[in-house]
């Protein structure tokens, strides 16, 4: 993934965030909620916290109804 990271670091920012939000409109409960912050812990460790911190005020903004969501999301460290 390094070498993908240093040759298109815009592409795998694009693909990753595209990834994550198809996996959370997609989830219902608490169980793929905390699946899905586990890839943006993946996400956080690849492109970095502050990119990471983006997609979170994103995701947030975007299910501000989605209470386990957002407790998910603010466990993420």
């Amino acid at each position: 993934m390094e070498a993908l990271l240093a040759d298109y670091p815009h592409e795998v920012n694009e693909i990753y965030t595209a990834y994550i939000y198809r996996l959370i409109d997609r989830a219902s409960n608490r169980k793929a909620y905390w699946s899905a912050c586990q890839k943006i812990k993946g996400y956080k460790q690849a492109l970095g916290a502050e990119a990471a911190g983006v997609l979170i005020e994103e995701l947030k903004f975007m299910y501000p109804k989605r209470k386990a969501l957002i407790d998910e999301l603010g466990k993420i460290v």
